[in-house]
C-alpha cells in the first residue's frame, strides 16, 4: 500500500528559474571545472563539460507503494550523457539517459529525443517496477525498472562524470496517487495525446491547441458543424470509495450540449452554456464566458454523488454502486460552435481519518463586531519566492509547518485558528492571469478555489474578495472588466452562499486602487466600471456593495467610487501601536471613503528583503484593538445610525505575509500570542486551549517539501558593529547653481535650487539624477543617507524612491535592479533615509557615479546625499572581489573568526556545497569526494573521515556557524593571507 493516502503533488514547479536564481526546494551542485550561470525565461542550465558531475537535484517527501508520475518540460540542446534518475540521492530505481538524439531507460531505447524541446511523461508503477513513458504526447511503452530502489524521494537531473552536452530545464511536476491527471501541461497542437479514445461524426473535429491567451496555454477543442457530435473517453484503473472527477470547461458562445459522464458510476451532467444540469434537473446558472471548475464526487458504496461547480456544492444526486472507471465528455451542436474543456484529474478521496483537524468552537463576542483580515496565499511550494526563503528565521515558522495551500485540511487549521478568536472573514488577495478572454486560471488561487471551497468547516467561516490589481494581469479597458473580471467573480465569488455579506451588502476591496484608474482610463471609468459592478452583484439578491480599497488614501478613494478604506499594513513603523493609532485617526481626519479600524504588526520583511525590523507586541496588539473598539467604532454608530456596518467592522493585517513580515497566523514569533490578543479584545474570552497539529497530523499538510529542510541564513538579531558617532566621509549639498554642474538629469525638467534644495518634476515614468566621475573607496563607507521627499504625480503622496550606484564614471552599469537601495518617502517634508552599504555584494573598490531616482512619477526635493566612514576593519577578498558579509569579522585577542555565512559567498570561494541539518546544528560542505561536518559546539571538525581537533569549537554568531581563521586554515589548507586590513581567500 502507497505510504502516502492522499492524491498530491510532490513537485508543482511552474518553472525552475525564477526571480533571478533556482525555485525554492532545488540544489544546484555543479562539480565541473568551469561555472556557468542559468539559463534565461524560466529555465536553467545544465552544461556537462566531462570534467565532472553537475546535478539539479530536488529532495521529495518518501513515496512508496504505490503509482508516481513525472511530467517535465525540457531542451535537449547539445552532446549527450543528459540523465534524469528517480530514486534517492544515492541511486535511482528508474535511469533515463540520452545518447545524441536518442533517450533510453538503460540499454532500452525509448525513443527519437533531438535536440530541441521535449515534454516527457514518466508514470513509475513502483510495485510492478516498471514505466510507462511518452515523449511529446506519443507513448512509447513499459521499461522495466534499471535498479532495485523500492521507494521515491529524491529527482536528479545531472550530467555525470565524462558527459559532455547541455540541456535547459523548464518545469517539473510530481504527483502521487491520481487514477487520472492531465493539466494540459502538453505544449502540442494536433491529435489528442496517446491514451485518448476519439469519436466524431461528419463536421466535428476534436485537437489540442493553443487558446487565446496572452498565457499562451493549451486546451483540447471541440470543433463542431451544426447537427455533428464529438465524444472523448479516457479509461483508468477502476476505482471504488469516494472518487472525484474534475474537469474545466467553456462554451464560449451557447450553441450546443456539453456532457460529462463519469463512468461505472453512471452519473452524467450537461450544460447547454448558462445552466449546469442532471436530466431535467437545474443545478447551477453561470455564466457563458468563465471557464466553469465542474467536481464530481461519487461514493460508490453509498451510491450518492456530489455535484460542485466553481467550489460550491449543487446537490447529491445518485450513482451506481460500482467501480469507477473513466470518463467520457461529449459535445453535440446546434449551430457552427467550440465547446473547450483542459485541467482534467481524478482520484480517490480517502476516508477522513480519527485525527483530523477538530471541530472550531466559535466565542461569542462582545457586541456585534465584524473583524475580516487579509489573506495573501503564497505558500504552495514552487509557485512563489516559497519556503527556503522563510526557513532560515525560527520566528516565521508557522506552527503548521511549511505547510501546502491548497489542501481542505490545511484550510480547515486556518479556519480553526481564526474562527475561535473571533475573526469572521477570510479576505483572499486574487490574481489575474488574463484579463482579454475568458479566465481559465488565475495566479496563486489554491488556498481559496482548492482549500477553503472544499474544507469540512469552509461554510462556517466567510470569505470575501481581495483584487490584486498591481501585481497580475492587467485590463486595457473598461470593457475587459465588464467582459471577463466581473463574471469570474460572480461565478467563484459572489454567488457563493458563504461569500462575505453585512447588512445583506457584499463586501470587496481593492489593492492598487491608482492602478485600476491607470489601466480603465480615468476617474468616469472606474465609476463606472464600479456601478457596472455593483449592478450586477444586486442581481445575485444583494442589496448592494461594499468596495473596500487599501494602498490608497480616502480622498482618491472617494473620488474614485470607493466605499470604504482598510489598511493592506501600515509599513515599516506598523510595529508601533502610536503608528497605528495615529494612522487610523490621519484617515478619519479627511473625512472622505469611510475607513475600517485596522490594526497591522509591522513591516519586518527579513525573508524577501533582509530587513529585520521590530513586530507589533502582543500587549500593543491588545490595547491597539481596545482603542478602536472604544474610540473608533462608538463615533461612527452615532454619526451613521442607518449604515450599522461602518460601527461594526474591523480589520487586521494580515494573516500570512510572512516574507514581508506581517504575521498573525500562530508561528515562531509569539504562538498564538496575536490570536489571543484578538479574542480577548472582541470576544467572551472564557478559558481555552489553542492547539496545533501532531506530527501525524502535519504530514497530511506538509507533502510539497520536506519538513527537515533549513536553508542557512543570517537571522539578523545582532547589531552591526558601526563607529560610535556618524563621520561624513562625502557629502552632496544643493545650495548655489553652482552645485547644479555636478550632476546630470534624463526626463527631469522643472529643475531649480530652491531652500537649500533640488527641486524638479519627473516628466516619465522614472527620471534619473546623475552624479558622475567620483573617486570614492566604497570599503571606507559603512553607511548613507538621503533627505528628501517626492509626491507620486497620479495620488499626490510620497512614494518610493531609489539610489543607485556605479562602478563606471558615466553611471553606465546604474540600475534599479541589482545594485540600488530602494526607499519609501513617509512625509510631506523632507526626511533623512538612512541605509546601509557595505552589507551589499556589490559594495566593494571605487564609487564611480551615483544615480538617484528621487521619484517614480512626480515633483521631488533633494536636500542632501551623505556617505558615512566605516569604523576600522578586516574585509575579506576573492580575487579583487569583496565577500559580502552581513557585519565586519570579528577579532579578538588577534584571532580573526569567519562565520561560514553562504549568502556572503565564503563556501563557495572555498570551493564548496553546503547543506545545513538545523536539528543537529550541524553544516555538511561537500565536493566530489571531499566531505567535511561541522557541528556547532562540538571540539573537532570531520574532514574525509578525519577528526581534526579545532582550537575553539564552531559557535553560531548571528545563526551562522563561525571558526577562527586558524581553524579555517587546519581545515581548509594554507588559502588565506593577510594584508594589512585585507585578508586574501586563494
Amino acid at each position: 500500500m502507497p505510504n502516502i493516502k492522499d492524491a498530491v503533488y510532490l513537485i508543482d514547479d511552474d518553472s525552475i528559474f525564477a526571480w533571478g536564481g533556482l525555485r525554492t526546494g532545488w540544489d544546484f551542485i555543479n562539480d565541473c571545472a568551469e561555472y556557468h550561470a542559468p539559463a534565461e525565461n524560466s529555465c536553467w542550465l545544465l552544461r556537462g563539460d566531462g570534467s565532472n558531475s553537475v546535478t539539479l537535484r530536488r529532495d521529495c517527501n518518501r513515496f512508496e507503494g504505490g503509482v508516481l508520475t513525472l511530467e517535465t518540460k525540457l531542451f535537449n540542446l547539445s552532446g549527450d550523457g543528459f540523465t534524469i534518475c528517480l530514486g534517492t540521492r544515492e541511486s535511482a530505481f528508474l535511469t533515463l539517459k540520452t545518447k545524441g538524439e536518442m533517450l533510453y531507460v538503460g540499454d532500452a531505447e525509448i525513443g527519437v529525443f533531438a535536440y530541441g524541446m521535449h515534454q516527457l511523461r514518466v508514470e513509475a508503477d513502483l510495485p510492478s517496477k516498471s514505466a510507462r513513458i511518452w515523449i511529446d504526447a506519443k507513448c512509447c511503452g513499459s521499461f522495466a525498472f534499471t535498479g532495485e530502489g523500492v521507494y521515491f524521494n529524491c529527482l536528479r537531473y545531472l550530467y555525470g562524470k565524462g558527459a559532455v552536452g547541455e540541456a535547459k530545464l523548464a518545469f517539473a511536476k510530481l504527483y502521487v496517487n491520481f487514477l487520472f491527471n492531465d493539466y494540459n501541461l502538453l505544449e502540442h497542437t494536433g491529435d489528442l495525446p496517446d491514451g485518448y479514445q476519439v469519436r466524431v461524426t461528419d463536421g466535428a473535429s476534436v485537437v489540442s491547441e493553443i487558446r487565446p491567451s496572452r498565457k499562451n496555454e493549451y486546451a483540447y477543442i471541440s470543433k463542431n458543424a451544426a447537427g455533428s457530435k464529438s465524444a472523448v473517453t479516457a479509461n483508468f484503473k477502476p476505482a471504488e470509495g469516494v472518487v472525484a472527477l474534475e474537469i474545466k470547461y467553456l462554451q464560449p458562445e451557447c450553441k450546443g450540449k456539453f456532457t460529462l459522464k463519469l463512468l461505472g458510476a453512471d452519473v452524467s451532467v450537461w450544460d447547454a452554456g448558462e445552466q449546469l444540469m442532471t436530466g431535467s434537473t437545474a443545478l447551477r446558472t453561470h455564466h457563458a464566458n468563465v471557464w466553469q471548475t465542474l467536481r464530481i464526487a461519487a461514493d460508490t458504496k453509498k451510491g450518492i454523488a456530489a455535484i460542485h461547480l466553481n467550489g460550491k456544492k449543487t446537490q447529491e444526486i445518485s450513482c451506481a454502486s460500482a467501480a469507477v472507471s473513466g470518463f467520457t465528455i461529449s459535445y453535440e451542436a446546434d449551430e457552427d460552435s467550440i465547446v473547450m474543456f483542459s485541467d482534467m484529474k481524478a482520484w480517490v478521496i480517502p476516508e477522513e481519518p480519527e485525527d483530523y483537524v477538530p471541530a472550531p468552537t466559535v466565542p461569542k463576542k462582545k457586541d456585534d463586531y465584524i473583524v475580516g483580515i487579509n489573506i495573501c496565499s503564497l505558500w504552495r511550494e514552487g509557485s512563489h519566492f516559497g519556503w527556503d526563503t522563510i526557513s532560515p528565521y525560527a520566528d516565521l515558522e508557522t506552527v503548521l509547518g511549511f505547510y501546502d495551500e491548497g489542501l481542505p485540511e490545511t484550510s480547515d487549521w486556518e479556519i480553526k485558528f481564526m474562527l475561535e478568536h473571533g475573526i469572521d472573514y477570510a479576505l483572499y488577495c486574487w490574481y489575474s492571469a488574463e484579463v482579454r478572454e475568458p479566465i481559465k486560471s488565475t495566479h496563486l488561487h489554491h488556498a481559496w478555489l482548492d482549500g477553503h471551497f472544499y474544507a469540512k468547516y469552509g461554510d462556517q467561516m466567510k470569505f470575501a474578495l481581495l483584487w490584486e490589481a498591481v501585481n497580475c494581469a492587467h485590463p486595457t479597458c473598461l470593457e475587459d472588466f465588464k467582459s471577463n473580471l466581473v463574471p469570474y467573480w460572480l461565478d467563484y465569488f459572489f454567488s457563493d452562499p458563504r461569500y462575505m455579506s453585512i447588512d445583506n451588502k457584499a463586501v470587496m476591496s481593492c489593492f492598487g486602487v491608482s492602478q485600476v484608474e491607470h489601466d480603465l482610463g480615468g476617474e468616469q471609468y472606474v465609476r463606472e466600471g464600479l456601478q457596472y459592478l455593483r449592478n450586477e452583484v444586486k442581481k445575485l439578491g444583494y442589496d448592494d456593495l461594499i468596495v473596500m480599497g487599501c494602498h490608497a488614501s480616502p480622498r482618491e478613494l472617494q473620488r474614485l467610487g470607493f466605499d470604504a478604506f482598510h489598511a493592506y499594513h501600515w509599513g515599516p513603523d506598523g510595529y508601533k501601536l502610536q503608528t497605528n493609532i495615529d494612522s487610523n485617526n490621519k484617515r478619519v481626519a479627511q473625512n472622505a471613503a469611510h475607513v475600517i479600524p485596522t490594526i497591522s504588526v509591522g513591516f519586518k520583511n527579513i525573508g524577501w528583503g533582509g530587513k529585520r525590523r521590530p513586530n507589533l507586541s502582543v500587549q500593543d496588539m491588545y490595547k491597539g484593538l481596545v482603542y478602536c473598539r472604544d474610540k473608533l467604532l462608538p463615533k461612527y454608530k452615532s454619526d451613521n445610525p442607518n449604515e450599522t456596518w461602518k460601527s461594526r467592522m474591523l480589520h487586521l493585517s494580515t494573516w500570512n505575509e510572512y516574507g514581508e513580515g506581517t504575521y498573525i497566523m500562530p508561528s515562531g514569533l509569539n504562538g498564538f500570542g496575536y490570536l489571543d490578543a484578538v479574542r480577548k479584545a472582541l470576544c467572551v474570552d472564557a478559558p481555552h486551549t489553542d492547539i496545533v497539529p501532531t506530527e501525524a497530523q502535519k504530514a497530511r499538510i506538509c507533502y510539497l517539501r520536506p519538513q527537515t529542510r533549513y536553508k542557512l541564513g543570517n537571522t539578523k538579531y545582532d547589531t552591526r558593529s558601526l563607529p560610535e558617532t556618524d563621520t561624513p566621509a562625502a557629502v552632496f549639498e544643493f545650495k548655489t547653481e553652482d552645485d547644479l554642474k555636478r550632476v546630470k538629469f534624463t526626463n527631469i525638467d522643472s529643475i531649480r535650487i530652491e531652500n537649500g534644495r533640488l527641486c524638479g518634476n519627473n516628466s516619465s515614468v522614472l527620471g534619473y539624477i546623475d552624479f558622475c566621475d567620483l573617486d570614492i573607496d566604497m570599503d571606507g563607507i559603512a553607511y548613507g543617507e538621503v533627505v528628501q521627499t517626492n509626491s507620486n504625480a497620479n495620488t499626490k503622496a510620497p512614494t518610493q524612491a531609489y539610489i543607485s550606484f556605479s562602478h563606471q564614471s558615466d553611471c553606465g552599469d546604474c540600475r534599479i535592479k541589482g545594485m540600488a537601495i530602494p526607499f519609501l518617502n513617509t512625509d510631506f517634508s523632507p526626511i533623512p533615509y538612512r541605509f546601509d552599504l557595505d552589507t551589499n555584494p556589490w559594495w566593494h573598490g571605487k564609487l564611480r557615479g551615483i544615480r538617484l531616482f528621487a521619484t517614480y512619477s512626480g515633483t521631488f526635493e533633494v536636500e542632501r546625499i551623505v556617505f558615512y566612514a566605516a569604523k576600522p576593519h578586516i574585509s575579506v577578498y576573492v580575487g579583487e572581489k569583496k565577500l559580502f558579509l552581513p557585519d565586519y569579522p570579528e577579532v579578538k585577542n588577534g584571532e580573526i573568526f569567519l562565520p561560514l555565512d553562504p549568502g556572503s559567498g565564503i563556501i563557495k570561494a572555498l570551493g564548496f556545497h553546503h547543506e545545513w541539518h538545523r536539528a543537529e546544528q550541524r553544516l555538511t560542505l561537500y565536493k566530489g569526494e571531499n566531505l567535511i561536518n561541522i557541528v556547532v559546539g562540538r571540539a573537532y571538525a570531520d574532514v574525509n573521515g578525519e577528526a581534526l581537533t579545532l582550537s575553539r569549537p564552531a559557535y553560531l554568531k548571528d545563526g551562522i556557524p563561525t571558526l577562527t581563521l586558524s581553524d579555517m586554515k587546519l581545515i581548509f589548507g594554507g588559502r588565506f593571507t593577510q594584508e594589512g586590513d585585507k585578508l586574501f581567500i586563494h
